[in-house]
């Protein structure tokens, strides 16, 4: 996500029309995957097609729908989520 100045916010709405967007945070959620703790058991592959051992099983981002499923079924805690703030 990009930061904004609210001029792309603009519409026609006349309560929103012109109006200055203030800075925020966002929290943005994403998995996190840690290797060294991974036991290959593959039950959270089973479950999920964001995950592969390929690539040393890391997320596919723009596929994970971030459910937590990975998460909940993984024993050793090689799968995480874990919240980002990205300052707008």
């Amino acid at each position: 996500m990009k930061p904004t100045d609210g001029k792309d916010l603009e519409g026609k709405n006349k309560k929103t029309k012109n109006k200055e967007c203030f800075s925020c945070e966002i929290a943005m959620k994403k998995i996190s995957f840690n290797l060294e703790d991974c036991n290959t058991c593959g039950e959270c592959l089973e479950l999920c097609d964001a995950l592969s051992l390929y690539n040393q099983g890391f997320v596919d981002h723009e596929d994970c729908d971030l459910c937590g499923n990975c998460v909940d079924i993984c024993d050793t805690g090689a799968l995480e989520m874990k919240e980002e703030e990205e300052s707008l």
